[in-house]
């Protein structure tokens, strides 16, 4: 029978219309939520009480860990009530299941092999998720909660030694084996290296994977899912073969042997496998089976719209589930399993470490709160904790820990402090050249020049001197001669030194411009117009000077 979840809003709100408040989100979102408040009130139901007691240890587990991960409040991504979230008459009587879980199970007292696997992962995850959000150590079994865990983990490897993972073993079926492995990875959050036997249980459920399809998609669920526990990628050969074999088979919720199984692992594999840029091909974004406008709702497609739609749709008006198309398992286990699909608090054991609301395996920025989950350069890490937010850089390096990463750090020269002698290099880093650099350093500077050529102020004067008062008197015309020969040819000798000069600075300059119009260089196309100058001022007066008759 198909029930419209809008029809079955309204039927589940009409008891308890007194005591709700008008829900503060969308109609689907207030569905689930309505769903989830029968479902719990239909388990906790006074009149029920006596048959509460007399659960299997199973149950018992599977009932402590679903009123544990329960969502505080309204939407998909709340954080898992926990122990200190649960009003004092769900502590006490969650506190007598456990202690009911651990006395009625011999592998928990004491570490042995002869326990059915399945009971010990279940009775993992709910011990460990106890532990992990607070609950009491102590709750008046046999042993300790965090002795029942170890117990049990230890239980696991001699199970592993004796009868093995295999086929062989009766014991270790694939819902075994699923609940097996995530039992081990709640373990872990109290008891360190409680994972060891993960990778074998991965194993072994890989080995019983064929290419029937009616018999895979629950193998190839936990499988996927345990990978990307035990650590893999998304993006990973072994989780996209599952996700790629999975994708045509999606949606078929109601042919699944085990269809509440089915979709509780639907939903917790496809919520972590999120596209994380590593040039994968399948992500949880391409599994859409339902179109939500078509069933009257404004939700974005995919797994979060569909399994929910589906499993409202199953619910007894009385809150319970237990029936649905195909093959299925008792009425409480579905009803657990139910409940666990559809709260989505996240387990303790699959923490959310910034709050965001997506568990850390899941969570580009695990540390850092994010939920959008941008990633604009896609290599997996979010901007909000990405030390190259634009450029790839999945492995975050950053070579001198100034928090910019390798990948888009500027690159730094080695720099020293400029040298006095020009080298065409911008030593100090500053993004000037040679900035107070002089040519031919070291050399004397050109009054020196034309000291050692004999052209000093004693012989030339200043500017204002020049004139035949400037000229030293002569013995004798002949001797003038002479004078004016030999500082004629001093001073030839000088232009031609300084015109060799000044074509030398003109080929530096050519070389180094930026020294041209640096401080301190030195300016010998002055000395070079002086002494011109001066030599033509010196030919004049001697043109314009008697001849001696």
């Amino acid at each position: 029978m198909h029930i419209h979840p809008v029809a079955f809003l309204f039927m589940l709100a009409i008891p308890a219309a007194h005591a709700q408040p008008v829900c503060p989100s969308t109609p689907f979102t207030c569905a689930v939520e309505a769903a989830i408040n029968a479902g719990f009130a239909f388990t906790s139901a006074a009149e029920r009480g006596a048959e509460a007691g007399n659960r299997t240890v199973e149950l018992h587990a599977m009932e402590v860990l679903a009123f544990l991960i329960r969502r505080d409040g309204i939407g998909w991504h709340g954080r898992a009530l926990g122990y200190g979230g649960l009003v004092e008459a769900d502590q006490r009587r969650l506190t007598l299941a456990l202690r009911a879980v651990i006395d009625s199970t011999p592998a928990l007292i004491e570490p042995r092999a002869d326990f059915p696997p399945e009971l010990i992962g279940k009775a993992l995850m709910a011990l460990s998720e106890w532990r992990a959000s607070g609950g009491p150590d102590d709750v008046g079994a046999t042993v300790t909660v965090n002795g029942a865990v170890e117990n049990g983990v230890r239980s696991f490897a001699r199970f592993e030694q004796i009868d093995g993972w295999g086929p062989g073993n009766p014991s270790a079926t694939p819902a075994a084996l699923i609940f097996s492995g995530a039992g081990v990875t709640a373990a872990e959050s109290i008891l360190e290296g409680a994972a060891v036997t993960r990778p074998a249980i991965i194993e072994a459920l890989e080995a019983r994977i064929t290419f029937d399809a009616d018999d895979d998609i629950l193998m190839r669920l936990g499988a996927a899912w345990l990978h990307r526990l035990n650590g893999a990628s998304t993006s990973s050969q072994t989780v996209q073969t599952h996700l790629a074999w999975l994708l045509p088979r999606y949606g078929q919720f109601d042919a699944d042997d085990d269809p509440f199984l089915a979709a509780w692992l639907w939903r917790r594999l496809l919520n972590i496998s999120l596209d994380d840029g590593l040039d994968g091909l399948v992500y949880a974004e391409a599994f859409a089976a339902l179109d939500p406008a078509a069933e009257g709702f404004e939700e974005m497609p995919g797994v979060d719209f569909d399994v929910p739609l589906r499993l409202i749709q199953w619910q007894r008006a009385d809150g319970a589930w237990g029936f649905a198309p195909g093959p299925r398992r008792d009425l409480w286990t579905s009803q657990f399993l139910a409940l666990l699909t559809l709260s989505l608090g996240m387990p303790a054991w699959h923490p959310d470490t910034d709050g965001d609301g997506l568990i850390n395996i899941g969570d580009n920025c695990p540390d850092v709160a994010n939920p959008r989950q941008d990633d604009v350069d896609w290599d997996g890490v979010g901007d909000a904790c990405d030390n190259c937010p634009n450029a790839p850089n999945r492995q975050q390096s950053d070579a001198d820990a100034d928090g910019i990463g390798d990948a888009c750090a500027p690159v730094v020269e080695h720099c020293d402090p400029e040298p006095v002698a020009c080298n065409g290099i911008d030593d100090d880093c500053d993004g000037r050249v040679d900035e107070v650099c002089e040519l031919d350093a070291g050399l004397e500077p050109d009054g020196a020049l034309t000291d050692d050529l004999g052209l000093g102020d004693a012989d030339f004067g200043s500017a204002s001197d020049l004139g035949p008062q400037a000229m030293p008197d002569a013995a004798s015309p002949l001797d003038a001669d002479l004078a004016d020969a030999t500082l004629d040819a001093q001073t030839d000798a000088a232009v031609d030194a300084a015109v060799d000069a000044a074509n030398t600075e003109r080929i530096r300059q050519r070389r180094r411009a930026d020294c041209s119009s640096a401080p301190g260089a030195p300016s010998r196309p002055w000395t070079l117009m002086l002494l011109v100058g001066l030599s033509l001022a010196r030919r004049s007066r001697r043109r314009s000077s008697p001849k001696p008759q």
